[in-house]
């Protein structure tokens, strides 16, 4: 019997003035597929670290007492510093326990964390089956021995890395058990900055209804891998009559890579919820292709409560359209766009900045398309070329950045990868944002939006502001800082 302690790690830079947090998800699945297939053979328990900071005395003291067997950790891409600082720490405190990275980080830098890092396994990929058979193989179970668990990755009794072939996927995800949500505390999550800008209640929860994606953008992930795998219309309506019942949440945030992709599975799901009488809210953060819905399918998701809905535009630029693989229909996405604000639908678009060979009139001009269209708001990130994606691959030597080789930063831009160098595109970014936001048409149409109550949308208003003038200029002092002098700002501290 294994007692197994999981992590949701943090950046701790952002910690000042980035108070966003979503419930961890992936581990919530990580364990309830374990705990479903490994019957009272495990005991869980789930730290997420962006909720409960600990300096580290805390650490240590709470590792004493919890004595864990494994200490498993998800982690993004830009958080990999916190485990240049958590993982010597939990050898020291937990020096018997194994040290398992799992989560996006884990899939995109794979086998090359085991000689960065001090841990004992690597888990790329989905979750749930490599470590359930590598729960079942540490028991001695021979039926998983360690070379044969796909998507794992550690190191022979010799010190040499072994590096397995891609995890097997879960095909049938109407098989999946729901998510361990037993332990957590959704409410810890309650006022806290989160992946929507709008929101009708405070207790919420995050859903996966499909996974994987047949498009193949070469700035994304490859987590799920391009086939599309969906729950059935039924099973997710199941799920979510299951956290209204047991926990009480009727707002919940959709975070599938194309939750639309299916038409009829969209149009069963919005009749399923209607027909069991639902009181139910949605927010799409991500999750849906804007170019592919329509009037019907907007006014279903509509009629089953969704309130807030993204759309990743990325570039105006038909070149760079292709250059991306996106290839979106922008004349479309501006009319679906439309459509959806038409209906009291929030919508915010997602925009990309300093893209391969980008020239500076190109920036303009998906600057000028997200001004022009009918979006409540914009998000506008400078291109990370993280590794692992294609971008990466193809692109990373060629840039010219002050900052060095590893510019995982979504709000700092440190790089650019087009005609137009950092300093002028950091200047960009941020005209960018003043541009669309202080512009008196976008707040009639956040005023007019009619999605959330006006104390909300001032509390907004005040939030982007806040980034703006104040957390986007503290966060790049500090980043420059934390360069120039090579330590962390923050204090470890509670």
């Amino acid at each position: 019997m294994a007692n197994i302690l999981l992590i949701k790690t943090q950046k701790k830079e952002y910690s000042d003035h980035y108070k966003a947090a979503s419930p961890p998800l992936g581990l919530t699945y990580i364990a309830a597929y374990a705990r479903e297939n490994r019957p009272k053979k495990d005991t869980f328990t789930i730290m997420d670290e962006r909720i409960h900071p600990r300096s580290d005395d805390e650490w240590t003291e709470f590792l004493e007492k919890l004595k864990p067997d494994i200490i498993g950790l998800s982690t993004m891409s830009i958080e990999q510093d916190q485990l240049e600082y958590l993982l010597p720490l939990f050898r020291k405190a937990a020096p018997e326990a194994l040290l398992i990275q799992g989560g996006p980080l884990a899939s995109s830098s794979g086998a090359s964390l085991l000689d960065a890092l001090p841990l004992d396994y690597v888990i790329k990929g989905e979750g749930e089956i490599p470590f359930f058979q590598l729960l079942e193989s540490l028991d001695g179970n021979q039926d998983y021995p360690l070379n044969r668990i796909g998507g794992l990755a550690f190191k022979d009794p010799k010190g040499a890395i072994v590096d397995n072939p891609p995890s097997e996927k879960v095909e049938n995800l109407d098989a999946l058990p729901y998510p361990a949500y037993d332990l957590i505390d959704l409410r810890d999550y309650v006022g806290r900055d989160r992946m929507t800008p709008v929101r009708l209640t405070q207790l919420y929860a995050p859903l996966f209804t499909s996974r994987g994606c047949p498009y193949h953008c070469i700035y994304c992930h490859d987590i799920f891998s391009g086939k599309f795998r969906a729950m059935s219309a039924m099973r997710v309506v199941d799920e979510i009559e299951h956290m209204v019942d047991k926990f009480g949440v009727h707002e919940f945030e959709i975070y599938d890579d194309i939750f639309n992709l299916d038409k009829q599975r969209v149009k069963d799901i919005c009749a399923e919820i209607k027909r069991r009488g639902l009181e139910t809210y949605f927010t799409f953060p991500n999750g849906v292709r804007g170019d592919i819905l329509d009037r019907e399918t907007l006014e279903a998701l509509k009629d089953m409560g969704t309130v807030h809905m993204a759309f990743a535009i990325e570039t105006a630029s038909p070149r760079l359209q292709k250059i991306l693989r996106k290839n979106i229909n922008l004349e479309k996405i501006r009319e679906n766009i439309a459509i959806a604000t038409d209906l009291k639908i929030f919508t915010w678009g997602f925009l990309m900045m300093g893209l391969p060979k980008e020239s500076r009139w190109e920036l303009w001009k998906t600057i000028w398309f997200a001004t022009s269209s009918k979006l409540h708001g914009a998000f506008f990130f400078p291109v990370v070329p993280f590794e692992g994606t294609e971008l990466a691959k193809k692109y990373e030597k060629t840039i010219d950045s002050r900052g060095g080789k590893r510019l995982w930063d979504y709000f700092l831009p440190e790089g650019s990868l087009g005609a137009v160098g950092p300093r002028e595109l950091t200047v960009m970014h941020s005209l960018a944002f003043f541009i669309f936001f202080f512009n008196p048409w976008r707040v009639y149409l956040i005023y007019t939006s009619g999605v959330a109550p006006f104390s909300r949308l001032v509390s907004l208003a005040f939030g982007i502001a806040r980034y703006i003038v104040v957390d986007k200029i503290l966060y790049t002092l500090k980043t420059k800082v934390r360069k120039i002098f090579n330590f962390r700002i923050t204090a470890r501290t509670a």
